[in-house]
């Protein structure tokens, strides 16, 4: 594990970034609940489902990525980065993500200087207000971040901004909500 090539900064982001994107990618539309009738329901019962995401950034910097969620319910909005917690802005509501044991490692190849960061971990759903209101849920992500650094006659820069930044991440398991009636 060589994250240190990169400033502080730049990891925290780098990390961070990923976990709320990969996390909080959503796709706009669609109602939180499960569908189906829940008139026979008691009120405390729980619906679950499996849920999955995906995110895509090209920003090392931005604390803000958009988000899309896809199985009990399809919604897309905005993930906002925490050093530990990201906070989940959906249409209707809102919920926390935690990820506080993310491990990742770095590969640079010093001939391209094309530098690469996996990682995975578990997270946490919870902490939901509207809609998302006693939402619950866990899973395992994956964080896929490549970036390109400029050359000099020393080798790859590993303090300047990257060239180029791509972040591909993604998640899944299983989310419950309290039952509407």
């Amino acid at each position: 594990m060589r994250i240190s090539r990169l400033a502080p900064a730049q990891v925290t982001t780098v990390l961070l970034g990923a976990v709320v994107l990969a996390a909080c990618s959503s796709a706009s539309g669609g109602h939180p609940r499960a569908s189906g009738s829940s008139a026979n329901k008691p009120a405390d019962q729980m619906s679950a489902s499996l849920e999955r995401w995906v995110v895509i950034s090209n920003s090392i910097t931005n604390t803000r990525a958009p988000v899309i969620f896809q199985g009990m319910f399809t919604a897309g909005g905005t993930g906002i980065n925490g050093q530990y917690t990201n906070k989940i802005v959906l249409p209707g509501g809102t919920f926390i993500l935690n990820h506080r044991q993310v491990t990742a490692k770095t590969h640079l190849d010093p001939r391209s200087c094309l530098d690469s960061i996996t990682g995975s971990g578990p997270y946490t759903l919870g902490n939901g207000t509207g809609r998302y209101k006693g939402i619950k849920g866990h899973g395992d992500l994956t964080l896929n971040v490549r970036f390109v650094l400029s050359q000099t006659n020393r080798g790859c820069d590993q303090r300047a901004k990257p060239l180029a930044y791509i972040e591909i991440d993604s998640g899944v398991g299983p989310v419950s909500l309290p039952s509407t009636r």
